[in-house]
């Protein structure tokens, strides 16, 4: 998502950017990524792995983010960037008190069981689980960091 606050900080306008859709990534010299036409989320997958090191490095992954970005939007700077993951966007959610989501159509959950937990693997069943799953019926929904990430 990107955020524009307008100079006298009165108002704060969001734009989201879908993460499948296709930019041109540029090349990014700290990782060793020759650039390439693809998925807006991997460039943090290529921005943040450095060739011969394990755990991979989030603020090189985001500023490939942020100049693919601004390759594709023509934004020229970002003064400022943030970081969610989904572990910290259940934990946001829960902070405000969970949010409101609209279920377009029923949904029901392969990895989740109705109390949030992981539903049983299953090596015989086609879609590798078993047991009750969670589901999410039509309608507007209040649900909690864990539900929302699940959904």
């Amino acid at each position: 998502m990107i955020m524009h606050v307008n100079a006298d900080l009165t108002h704060a306008y969001l734009t989201s950017l879908p993460r499948d859709l296709v930019v041109n990534v540029p090349a990014f010299a700290p990782t060793g990524f020759g650039g390439a036409r693809t998925k807006l989320t991997h460039a943090m997958s290529y921005g943040s792995k450095i060739p011969g090191q394990r755990i991979p490095n989030p603020t090189l992954g985001f500023q490939l983010v942020a100049r693919s970005v601004s390759a594709y939007t023509g934004i020229s700077r970002f003064d400022a960037g943030a970081l969610l993951t989904f572990r910290g966007l259940a934990a946001v959610v829960d902070k405000i008190g969970g949010i409101d989501i609209y279920v377009d159509q029923r949904v029901v959950s392969i990895h989740k069981r109705p109390d949030g937990k992981p539903r049983t693997l299953c090596g015989s069943c086609s879609h590798g689980y078993s047991g009750p799953q969670a589901v999410y019926n039509v309608g507007m929904r209040r649900m909690s960091g864990r539900q929302a990430l699940n959904y």
